[in-house]
């Protein structure tokens, strides 16, 4: 009886936590389509704060931070919100746009023409899509196998489709594995301070290598205690406090 209960509190407490979090993106949202940014922004990561992950949510809170004037904040939920799903046409023209107010401008390091072709094709859908792919096809290649073994008029037409179908669903399981591969591989954030000098080496003893400012996304290459090693756009390489940027 003590586990059913105990069961039935868990159940209950995500019901409330649900419709509390539904009742926050409201406000957030009627907030935000009332210009008042600042309350958008502070229901939005309400919600964030409770470790919900969510394509809409980061985008909206990114949005709202953009009309906030406060474009490294909308950048981090841009960016977050692009690893969930990095195809999505107006995310991609928001992130754009919101770098057209950095001060930094780099250019990215040249990558090879085959490489970055495939890599568009492995990112032209998202994680998820992926495996739904793979699992709608890999359904529809055991239908066409019982197809097969039970209607003998379809026999030809099913061992036409059962291989082509079958390949399909393990392409879409390996391209899903290779977009959540592109896409976690490397860990990245996005500098937070409005002017900051990178470091040849940790600690103070390091020489001033160049400045950078807020909104940048950079790669982190390694940590040790408060700093870490961070890569530029255009590869070069330093070292920087961690409480100077926060990881996407």
């Amino acid at each position: 009886m003590r586990h059913y209960i105990t069961i039935f509190l868990v159940l209950s407490a995500i019901v409330v936590l649900g419709n509390d979090r539904v009742h926050k993106m409201e406000q957030a949202q009627s907030a935000y389509e009332a210009a008042k940014y600042n309350d958008a922004i502070a229901y939005y990561e309400e919600v964030a704060s409770q470790s919900y992950t969510n394509f809409e949510l980061y985008y909206n809170l990114g949005n709202a931070y953009f009309k906030a004037n406060r474009i490294p904040k909308a950048l981090l939920n841009y960016e977050r919100a692009k690893k969930i799903n990095p195809t999505d046409e107006d995310l991609l023209f928001n992130i754009e746009l919101a770098n057209t107010f950095l001060a930094d401008k780099f250019e990215s390091l040249p990558t090879l023409g085959i490489s970055t072709f495939f890599k568009r094709i492995v990112l032209s859908l998202s994680v998820n899509a992926w495996a739904i792919l793979s699992v709608i096809t890999f359904i529809s290649g055991l239908v066409f196998f019982i197809l097969y073994h039970f209607k003998a008029a379809l026999k030809k037409i099913s061992l036409i489709f059962i291989p082509i179908v079958l390949s399909l669903s393990i392409l879409s399981f390996v391209f899903g594995a290779m977009a959540k591969q592109y896409i976690y591989a490397q860990t990245t954030a996005i500098i937070m301070t409005p002017s900051l000098t990178v470091q040849s080496v940790p600690g103070s003893t390091g020489s001033d290598l160049y400045v950078i400012h807020s909104g940048l996304k950079v790669n982190i290459l390694d940590t040790q205690k408060e700093w870490i090693r961070i890569k530029l756009p255009d590869g070069n390489v330093g070292w920087v406090k961690k409480a100077e940027v926060e990881v996407i």
